[in-house]
C-alpha cells in the first residue's frame, strides 16, 4: 500500500468507497490525513466504517476546512458534489494524481486509448519484469493505484488511464505515455468528442515527460 503523506492543508473528502475509494482513504489515514467519506451504497458505508474510516450521512460535504476532494473516477462530473465542489474552489484530485505526488522519483508510464490499453499496459508490465526491472502494475487496470506497493526510486509504475482517471490529474506528467488510439466513447460523459479528445491529451502533459508514443 502507497502511504499518502500528510501534505494537504485540511482534511480530504472521499466520493465513492469501491475499491479506488478505500484504497484511497486507507493509504491517506496511514500518512496521517484526515478523511471524510461518502458513497450511495449503504453497504459500502457500512463496510468503510467498519475499517475505521469516517463517513458522513450524505453527498452534502461541509467545504469549509477541507482541502481537497478525491472522487472515484466513475463520478460524473454533474454529480451534485462535484458541481458544489466546483463552486466551494476546492482542489479535486484522483488517486493517481496522489500516488505520482508520493511516489514522484520514481519513472511512470501512463497507457490510454479507447482500446487496447489493458492488454498494452499488462504487456509492458510483463516486458520490464522479465527484464528484471523493478516494477508495479495498476490503475484502471486491476490494482487501484494506492493499493500498489511502494517503490525504490530506480522503480517503474505502469499504468492503464482512463479518460475519467486522466480527467482527475490536473498536474501528472508521466515519464513515458503512449496513446493507442481515439474512437468516440464516453460521450454521455464528456458531452463531446472533443471533450474526449481533451481528456486523453492529458496523458502528454509537458514536464517529465521524456517519451510520447
Amino acid at each position: 500500500m502507497i502511504v499518502g503523506t500528510s501534505y494537504f492543508d485540511g482534511s480530504i473528502a472521499i466520493l465513492g468507497l469501491a475499491r479506488s475509494g478505500m484504497a484511497t482513504a486507507r493509504a491517506l489515514m496511514a500518512g496521517g490525513n484526515q478523511v471524510l467519506a461518502w458513497d450511495d451504497s449503504p453497504e459500502r458505508v457500512k463496510a468503510a466504517a467498519q475499517a475505521g474510516i469516517p463517513v458522513q450521512k450524505g453527498p452534502d460535504f461541509d467545504w469549509r476546512g477541507i482541502a481537497v476532494l478525491v472522487p472515484s473516477p466513475g463520478i460524473p462530473l454533474n454529480h451534485s458534489t462535484m458541481v458544489s465542489v466546483r463552486t466551494a474552489g476546492v482542489d479535486i484530485l484522483g488517486d493517481v494524481e496522489i500516488l505520482w505526488r508520493a511516489m514522484s522519483e520514481r519513472q511512470f508510464v501512463g497507457i490510454t486509448g479507447t482500446n487496447g490499453k489493458s492488454t498494452t499496459t499488462a504487456l509492458i508490465g510483463h516486458i520490464l519484469d522479465h527484464a528484471r526491472q523493478t516494477v508495479q502494475t495498476g490503475g484502471n487496470l486491476g490494482t487501484p493505484a494506492l493499493s500498489l506497493d511502494a517503490l525504490w526510486a530506480e522503480g517503474t509504475y505502469v499504468l492503464e488511464m482512463s479518460s475519467f482517471q486522466l480527467d482527475l490529474t490536473p498536474a501528472m506528467s508521466f515519464d513515458i505515455a503512449v496513446l493507442l488510439n481515439i474512437t468516440p466513447d464516453h460521450l454521455d460523459r464528456h458531452g463531446s468528442m472533443n471533450a474526449y479528445i481533451t481528456a486523453k491529451r492529458n496523458i502528454f502533459r509537458p514536464g517529465r515527460l521524456k517519451t510520447a508514443v
